[in-house]
């Protein structure tokens, strides 16, 4: 990613990102600045990756793409969330879900599904386990129609269900669903999520004592 973000920096004046962009298209300025707040969200540079979260948003919102849109606030909620800005996470997976629900084509309600997940983890990390325990039901009722693999619990989505799990009594469900995660992650080379997927299962294997794993 950080050669990913050499590369976009280049559609910038003077490589830099905080100037202005170089790129004619309007779909194509909104995918841009997308790319540049991906880019630095996986690099770990979360504080500096929310202005472009923001931007996205705002751009797809001016040409009612809600689909764009939705993914954007939805990355902005995940960034807010592990900087600990559970307000502003659920601010942003309410206008994710809300969103994603104006989508007219065949995927809407995958849009949703991941919207649903998103805001069932802010509610947990809320401490408001009963809305979380309902949200992540729903989400679970339009994985299943959705995904044929794992109910829809793969990538940081899988993690989020996980740690739900883990702290309201499902540990033995929790562990499942990770190995799955991590499978699914493995096949697809999904390294951020692998990573995620390991340092869960390391510590259930520390809980059960069981160190040489």
């Amino acid at each position: 990613f950080d050669l990913d973000l050499s590369l976009i920096s280049q559609l910038f004046q003077n490589n830099d990102t905080s100037q202005q962009h170089l790129v004619a298209s309007e779909r194509s300025r909104s995918r841009l600045i997308c790319g540049v707040g991906l880019c630095l969200m996986t690099l770990g540079r979360l504080a500096e990756s929310v202005v472009f979260h923001e931007q996205s948003y705002r751009m797809d919102l001016d040409k009612k793409d809600y689909a764009n849109a939705s993914v954007a606030i939805r990355n902005l909620c995940i960034v807010q969330l592990q900087l600990g800005n559970l307000v502003k996470g659920e601010e942003a997976a309410c206008l994710s879900l809300n969103w994603s629900r104006q989508i007219v084509s065949a995927y809407d309600e995958d849009y949703e599904y991941y919207s649903l997940v998103c805001l069932a983890y802010t509610a947990f990390l809320k401490g408001e386990n009963e809305k979380a325990k309902e949200l992540f039901g729903h989400a679970y009722q339009l994985a299943c129609k959705l995904f044929v693999y794992n109910h829809g619990w793969f990538s940081i989505l899988g993690i989020y269900y996980a740690e739900f799990l883990i702290h309201t009594g499902g540990k033995i469900l929790a562990e499942k669903v990770t190995y799955e995660n991590l499978d699914i992650s493995q096949r697809g080379g999904y390294i951020a999520d692998i990573v995620r997927c390991y340092h869960l299962l390391a510590e259930f294997c520390l809980e059960r004592g069981d160190c040489s794993q």
